[in-house]
């Protein structure tokens, strides 16, 4: 298997899992159910952790032959930037996603409800414009 086939694989498979986080989210913030299960956030979060890994390593192994190319595309850069993004968000995800197995979204503070959201934003935003750069820009 070459890695642009491992690349695609890893896209493939983690996607879902982002959606079911997503969902779990959505869940919680809507108040549908009070707090979310601790065994599957902590599956979902590392096995999108394992798979921004794996996108990470593979693209830049798929990078190292073009380089010099890849490095005068300015989407290059605002991948970069929203990878780079996903990565630092995820840190602070795993900080955050214990508030959302032990305390009801409704009895969340202002700052925190602010804090969850924000980040699941820049999360569904960071990957949605990753994967759109990659198939239409690079």
């Amino acid at each position: 298997m070459d890695f642009v086939t491992l690349h695609l694989i890893s896209l493939i498979v983690t996607v879902p899992v982002i959606l079911f986080a997503d969902h779990m989210g959505f869940q919680y913030l809507t108040g549908r159910v009070q707090t979310l299960s601790k065994a599957k956030v902590l599956w979902a979060h590392r096995l999108v952790t394992a798979g921004l890994l794996l996108l990470i390593g593979t693209g830049i192994v798929i990078t190292i032959p073009i380089w010099a190319i890849v490095l005068e595309n300015p989407y290059f850069y605002a991948k970069l930037a929203f990878v780079t993004t996903l990565a630092l968000n995820g840190y602070f995800i795993e900080k955050l996603m214990y508030k959302a197995t032990t305390t009801p979204f409704a009895q969340l503070t202002a700052e925190e409800k602010r804090v969850l959201l924000v980040s699941g934003a820049v999360s569904g935003g960071s990957w949605v414009a990753t994967v759109l750069i990659a198939f239409f820009k690079i």
